[in-house]
């Protein structure tokens, strides 16, 4: 009888445990909506955005923000937030 007292606390736990892994899954998978959120948001502004509008007066400068987020993956989207979309507004 006593032995239930004390191992009651450890049943409680074994099911936090089972619980964990789902738990990061959710979190993970969230995570993972949002970069990709952003990602497909900084691709859309690229192909939206005039070049004339980015902030560097070079020639192909879309093709080349372009080519960044496809490769740099989450990496380029935040590149391209951080240099391009911060900086300079968009034109309409």
């Amino acid at each position: 009888m006593q032995d239930d007292v004390f191992l009651a606390p450890l049943a409680c736990l074994s099911n936090i445990f089972f619980c964990l892994p789902a738990l990061l899954m959710l979190v993970v998978g969230v995570f993972s909506l949002l970069v990709f959120a952003l990602w497909l948001w900084m691709l859309i502004d690229v192909i939206s955005r005039e070049e004339k509008d980015f902030p560097s007066s070079g020639s192909d400068q879309k093709v080349l923000w372009i080519l960044i987020l496809v490769f740099g993956n989450w990496i380029g989207a935040f590149v391209y937030y951080l240099v391009v979309f911060k900086k300079s507004p968009k034109s309409k």
